[in-house]
């Protein structure tokens, strides 16, 4: 019977070296005497172990550790990254090959199609049903503006396996409503912490209201409306983005964690701020973050300055970083960015007064 009580804490990597020790003696199924095993690999027990099953339990974690080490060592060599990047080049290479051969037995067996179809997209005019079925076998992958399927596209109920809208927070229900009836299925992706559809800030409030009351009351001489469907119609609205309309009948949300075009840096702050944290940014620096990015912070002086929307204490600091460049055996090219107009005027009208504006300007600014 254990009756002593001892700290855990810092004697758990001695206890699982030992127990290891005894799972190997024990797994050979010999006698304890004639292991070499030492008394003090058996004195520990009762001094370490809080309660009785202590024992028990680091003696199978133990014996499942060695399995997993002896399973792990027992995979073959494999490069995942490799092996990734062959199966991708060999799908690409099949997919160029099934549609260039689409594409040229298009060209081949159907030439005065093609030259028709040719016409018809330089005049604007919509596809025929007929020729529009041969141009989807050609090209089963088509890219285009959302306005296009109204114009071109024929009307008709699946005429798309799939139809993938981008940027939905971007496009109104409206815009979107004519690729929802020609798709069997519909992917919607976006953001609304994005930028919405600006366009639709310009748009008449009485004609959005008086079509949204059509739908509405069409509706209504159909069937009677409850108040969930009632609050769905009221969506059919311009005001409305395709991704918060979809919100409320989609079958299946993801979240898209994954973000390769920024470094953990520059992303942080909109993960933190708009994303509870959950963006993961995957690029990786080459370089240090010194060598990559460096803030500058000036104190403004309260001088008065020339116009709105400029700031003749940053432009100065901009001089100044310009000349150090210029001081280098071989000046770098330097792009300045700013969100102003009036602020760009002033640096260059700055530049072009100095002494040495020849000199600074050599190198595109």
């Amino acid at each position: 019977m254990i009756d002593k009580v001892a700290p855990m804490t810092d004697r758990v990597p001695e206890i699982l070296k030992r127990v290891t020790r005894l799972q190997d003696a024990l797994a050979r199924d010999a006698e304890l005497g004639g292991l070499g095993i030492e008394a003090e690999d058996l004195g520990w027990v009762d001094t370490a172990c809080v309660e009785g099953s202590l024992f028990a339990r680091l003696t199978d974690f133990a014996a499942e550790y060695r399995d997993m080490k002896e399973r792990f060592s027992a995979l073959p060599e494999f490069d995942y990254v490799g092996e990734k990047s062959r199966l991708e080049s060999l799908h690409t290479q099949r997919l160029a090959h099934t549609i260039d051969e689409r594409v040229v037995e298009f060209a081949y067996e159907h030439k005065n199609l093609a030259q028709s179809l040719r016409d018809i997209i330089r005049k604007r005019q919509r596809f025929p049903r007929e020729a529009f079925e041969h141009l989807k076998q050609a090209f089963p992958c088509m890219i285009a503006g959302i306005r296009d399927y109204a114009e071109y596209v024929p009307l008709e109920q699946g005429l798309f396996d799939l139809v993938i809208i981008d940027e939905a927070s971007q496009v109104s229900i409206a815009q979107a409503f004519p690729a929802f009836v020609r798709a069997k299925q519909l992917v919607v992706l976006g953001d609304k912490r994005q930028f919405s559809n600006v366009k639709t800030t310009t748009a008449s409030r009485e004609i959005n209201t008086k079509y949204t009351h059509e739908i509405i009351d069409n509706f209504r001489r159909e069937s009677a409306l409850d108040a969930n469907t009632l609050n769905r119609l009221q969506k059919f609205n311009i005001k409305v983005s395709v991704l918060e309309f979809i919100e409320r009948i989609a079958n299946y949300n993801a979240l898209l964690k994954k973000h390769f075009r920024g470094y953990p840096e520059l992303i942080s702050f909109s993960s933190k701020t708009f994303y509870r944290g959950q963006l993961q940014a995957v690029k990786i620096r080459g370089k240090r973050i010194e060598d990559v990015i460096c803030f500058s912070y000036l104190a403004h002086d309260g001088r008065v300055e020339p116009a709105k929307n400029v700031n003749s204490v940053e432009a100065e600091a901009i001089l100044k970083e310009l000349r150090d460049l210029a001081e280098l055996d071989m000046p770098p090219s330097v792009g300045v960015i700013t969100p102003h107009t009036e602020q760009q005027a002033f640096l260059v009208q700055l530049v072009s007064r100095q002494h040495d504006a020849d000199r600074l300007n050599e190198a595109p600014i």
